[in-house]
């Protein structure tokens, strides 16, 4: 009897075995180690651009502080004149100067701050999130980058310095792509709630049959919208209800004070109304319920090995609630 015979399968079944269980533990490693990096990434985001988002708000609770003490001082200067000798009207060039001062002041808040919070909120989120290194598409050597040794062809090491170089003027593909993508829709991008990139984690050549040269066959490319096709990996952000405008609005009240009126008697004091459009904010509206967040998706590619699966796809969604009010000020707080 062959002893090496029977037990050579047996050391086969385990090898194979053994074999499968790396690969899966690597995968599954990588995998693990992929959803920490989501939500680390997705947290980190959202409460930074939430705290921006909070510190534009407390400047618009600062304006209308000022709107406030705008319109007690002038009610408390109509009614400390005492009686307006010369008619309801005398006192409405100062009325008039009040009321206009605040306006501007509300103007300024509306136009200058309000305005521009939605844009600095999405464009926030979404460079935080794609640019913090979920996107590991490999970035090789170009030919003048290897050393080759020119009498015998071999490669006898890197150029680290030309390469660095490289990279710091031109950037990786993806940066290219997202800033050739923010260039040409300028005006607009940060408007899409979806935005993906898609890329190959195994790199696929086309090679020159004249010159020899070689160039990736399927560069990353980013979409807005959901990932493109016949690609091996993607990062996906969709915005949750992320707030598309900031709206102020103004509280409209009445200004109190008292002239004389002349009458066939002798006179007599009334009070007299004017009304100021702009006297402080009433309200600051945006998203919904005030909270907003951002779900974040990766593929992993893993080995073709069969039993194992290839591909693993990673998902992570982070909400933030802001608080506070106009009078008190704001603050974000991340929901679980």
């Amino acid at each position: 009897m062959n002893r090496k015979a029977q037990i050579a399968p047996f050391i086969l079944v385990v090898a194979v075995v053994l074999m499968l269980a790396i690969v899966a533990t690597a995968l599954i490693g990588e995998s693990t180690f992929t959803r920490v990096r989501l939500a680390n990434t997705a947290d980190g985001a959202l409460i930074t651009a939430g705290s921006n988002f909070c510190k534009s708000l407390n400047q618009l609770r600062k304006v209308n502080k000022q709107l406030f003490l705008n319109y007690l001082s002038l009610q408390t200067t109509l009614l400390a004149h005492g009686v307006w000798w010369g008619g309801k009207l005398e006192p409405l060039p100062i009325v008039g100067l009040g009321v206009a001062q605040n306006l501007n002041l509300f103007n300024f808040a509306e136009n200058e701050i309000a305005a521009k919070m939605p844009k600095d909120l999405r464009v926030s989120v979404y460079e935080a999130i794609l640019a913090a290194g979920l996107v590991d598409e490999p970035t090789p050597f170009l030919k003048n980058e290897v050393i080759v040794d020119p009498i015998s062809g071999e490669t006898k090491g890197l150029d680290y310095n030309r390469y660095i170089a490289r990279m710091s003027s031109e950037g990786t593909q993806f940066s290219r792509s997202f800033r050739d993508f923010k260039v040409a829709h300028s005006s607009n991008w940060f408007n899409n709630n979806i935005m993906s990139y898609s890329f190959d984690k195994f790199l696929r050549w086309n090679i020159n049959n004249i010159t020899g040269e070689s160039t990736i066959a399927n560069p990353g490319a980013i979409n807005p919208g959901e990932p493109l096709a016949g690609y091996q990996s993607f990062v996906r952000v969709q915005l949750l209800d992320m707030p598309t405008n900031v709206d102020i609005k103004p509280q409209v009240m009445v200004m109190i004070f008292l002239w004389y009126c002349p009458t066939p008697w002798g006179g007599i004091v009334l009070p007299g109304f004017y009304p100021h459009t702009h006297a402080w904010i009433r309200r600051i509206s945006f998203g919904n319920n005030n909270t907003f967040g951002a779900n974040v998706s990766k593929r992993v590619v893993g080995a073709n090995v069969p039993f194992v699966g290839r591909n693993a796809d990673i998902t992570h969604t982070s909400r933030v609630r802001i608080v506070g009010n106009v009078w008190q000020g704001y603050d974000v707080r991340l929901q679980e």
